[in-house]
């Protein structure tokens, strides 16, 4: 009887040996690279907690939101998800975002799953009243893997992304609901 690792390295040989050779069976692994942030950005709102929350938990007033289509629950309700595309500016993002939690007025946090991208993110928008204003804050922790020499050069450069577009969002909140088109 041939030593355990002999019998295995056999075995091996022999499955490989079955399988067909063609050029489409081979794949080529590239080095990928993992970036891992936090990120959040805050404004001041001039309208009633109620009109932020409606903003925020209605995907139809969501900034760059061209399409949205339910998969499961009502929206914003925990547990509920959808598949949105949003427009990045320079490409367009397919994803389902699930609600985690709902505080209505206060709360939506959302996990975002874009496996065509590579990457899962939290985002936690807050409603704090402040006076006769609201402060608005998203909040995001993201994991994006991205093959090597694609994407940011660096961990920096991806918290930076990250934190434009967030600025973006919480600017044209505002914007829309003080517009009263929210």
């Amino acid at each position: 009887m041939p030593p355990p690792d002999e019998a295995r390295n056999a075995n091996a040989r022999d499955i490989i040996s079955q399988m067909p050779q063609r050029k489409d069976n081979i794949r080529i692994m590239t080095a990928q690279i993992t970036f891992e942030i936090q990120a959040e950005a805050s404004v001041y709102v001039t309208a009633p907690r109620e009109d932020v929350w409606k903003a925020v938990a209605d995907l139809a007033r969501r900034p760059n939101l061209t399409s949205c289509s339910p998969l499961a629950g009502d929206w914003p309700d925990e547990t509920a998800s959808v598949r949105v595309t949003m427009n990045k500016g320079s490409f367009e993002m397919s994803r389902i975002e699930t609600v985690i939690r709902c505080v209505p007025e206060e709360q939506l946090l959302v996990k975002i799953e874009a496996p065509g991208w590579g990457s899962t993110a939290w985002l936690d928008h807050r409603i704090e009243h402040d006076g006769d204003r609201c402060r608005l804050t998203i909040g995001a922790i993201a994991i994006a893997v991205f093959p090597e020499g694609k994407g940011p050069a660096s961990r920096d450069e991806y918290a930076a992304m990250t934190l434009a577009g967030l600025q973006d969002a919480v600017a044209e909140y505002r914007r829309r609901i003080e517009a009263g088109a929210a």
